[in-house]
């Protein structure tokens, strides 16, 4: 008898346990369920988010972004379409090029024609089309204005000739501040221009200041700079009377690194005088007239961001050959230096220099 009752027993926790199981089973597949539909409604979010910011940056290209409608600025926003663009080049599709000619190093950051072609979007023939390149052997956002029909003025050293022309004037003098007010003279250049590219690998800052001082204002400024030197330190190359030009490999290893300008001298001879910084492609920054930075939109111009993007964080620093077999460049201080104080690096490179 009691054999009987523990199997009825037996019977009824085994039904139990059944019933129990058979209730999770269904709510499990029931959450299964829910979380399917969660993740298809989530799939079908970021696929209308991502179709809708596909959208507006179509809009954005073809007008810039001061002209879209205040209704896709507010989308673009509320939707986080800005996470995915770092720079210019991002925002307007820049198609991939070789970076200043060189094969090895390629960039989607903005150029300096479709720039102009972008300003001008937003602010229909505001652009002067002349263009001043010194330090003009090498390809450049100047050259490649010239060559679309811009006037303009080239200077380098190793010219082998003068060439004068109603297009393009074109000279091996060495241009220093001492001579900036005769050049401007002798080669009748206007005093407001398009584009300046400033690429000497020596006093750049010193020549820039020069033509400002003399009244020559650019809306585009192409402007090489020394990258190894965080945006918080101020650093450029002083000109004196007995300079020599030699090439930055020929020069001592320990001192290589001294010359040009860091971001930061760049940005604090032009911000005063009314330009906001834009870009930076590895050593290459753009600035432009503080009324044109409204095209953009919500970018980064701050120095730290624009250097990390365009520099000291974007692939290829640490495997690309152009970079990496350049000591001037590929310095290994640089990565110490990026997390010290300003005063303690500003030590470093008082030492350097004696």
């Amino acid at each position: 008898m009691w054999r009987k009752g523990l199997n009825v027993h037996v019977y009824v926790i085994a039904g139990a346990i059944i019933g129990v199981y058979t209730i999770l089973f269904n709510e499990m597949k029931k959450l299964e369920l829910n979380l399917n539909n969660i993740n298809a409604l989530l799939e079908t979010k970021f696929d209308s988010i991502s179709f809708h910011c596909t959208e507006i940056q179509k809009e954005i290209r073809k007008t810039s972004w001061k002209n879209i409608s205040d209704n896709s600025k507010t989308a673009w926003r509320r939707l986080g379409c800005q996470k995915n663009i770092t720079h210019p080049g991002e925002l307007i599709g820049q198609p991939f090029r070789h970076f200043e000619g060189h094969n090895l190093s390629l960039s989607n950051h903005i150029s300096g024609v479709n720039l102009v072609r972008y300003m001008e979007l937003a602010y229909p023939m505001s652009t002067e089309k002349y263009s001043v390149d010194i330090g003009a052997a090498g390809a450049s956002d100047a050259t490649d204005l010239m060559a679309r029909g811009w006037k303009g003025f080239q200077s380098d050293g190793r010219f082998d000739q003068e060439y004068l022309s109603q297009h393009i004037n074109q000279t091996n003098r060495i241009i220093v501040p001492e001579n900036v007010h005769n050049v401007l003279k002798i080669f009748s250049i206007p005093k407001r221009i398009g584009l300046m590219k400033v690429d000497i690998d020596s006093y750049d800052w010193d020549v820039l200041k020069a033509f400002l001082d003399a009244g020559v204002y650019a809306d585009i400024y192409s402007l090489e700079f020394n990258p190894v030197f965080p945006p918080n330190v101020h650093y450029h190359m002083n000109y004196s009377t007995d300079f020599v030009w030699t090439f930055t490999a020929s020069r001592p290893l320990e001192k290589q690194i001294l010359y040009g300008a860091s971001l930061r001298a760049w940005h604090d001879l032009l911000a005063p005088r009314g330009y906001t910084l834009i870009d930076a492609d590895w050593y290459n920054a753009f600035f432009v007239r503080d009324k044109y930075a409204d095209i953009f939109g919500p970018i980064p111009t701050d120095l730290d961001t624009v250097w990390r993007v365009g520099w000291f964080e974007r692939a290829g620093r640490h495997t690309q050959e152009d970079l990496v077999t350049k000591h001037w460049l590929n310095y290994p201080r640089q990565e110490v230096w990026a997390t010290m104080e300003t005063s303690e690096i500003i030590k470093e490179i008082k030492q350097i220099m004696e």
